[in-house]
């Protein structure tokens, strides 16, 4: 966040930064971190030229955990976790993901596995399809939600 302003009746504008990393790609047996330092991170998982497609999301709880998600169009859903439990979500769109414990949330996209952050860190994130007008493709991104 940067002040650009300098007015003499001590008003300001104020310019938001807003970080987004170069195109990233999984590869098969692969680990990506998502943990970042910055607020907004966004992350392109995927790409297709005709259309978004399902993908599938494997998530393996190594602690007890507080976890809600939520399809776009679909009612929120949250459920209390065991260690050793494991949660398989087909989605076709987007979803919102709530962990409170993101050291112990194992997370898998499509057999990929991501880290989400540190043991005991909240972590909520979205996983979306947008489409790329100027290049005429897919993307399903990752962005911190805040």
């Amino acid at each position: 966040m940067k002040d650009i302003g300098g007015f003499s009746d001590n008003s300001a504008i104020i310019k938001i930064r807003r970080d987004i990393k170069a195109l990233e790609l999984f590869q098969t047996e692969q680990e990506v971190s998502v943990e970042s330092t910055t607020t907004n991170t966004i992350k392109v998982l995927m790409v297709r030229k005709r259309s978004p497609i399902q993908y599938t999301i494997s998530i393996r709880f190594d602690g007890d955990i507080l976890f809600r998600y939520q399809q776009k169009g679909q009612l929120l859903k949250e459920s209390f976790y065991k260690r050793g439990s494991v949660l398989n979500l087909d989605v076709t769109r987007s979803i919102r993901i709530w962990t409170n414990n993101a050291g112990l949330t194992k997370f898998e996209l499509n057999g990929d596995k991501m880290v989400l952050g540190r043991t005991g860190q909240v972590h909520v994130f979205d996983l979306r399809w947008i489409y790329v007008k100027d290049k005429d493709e897919y993307r399903l991104e990752y962005e911190n939600a805040y």
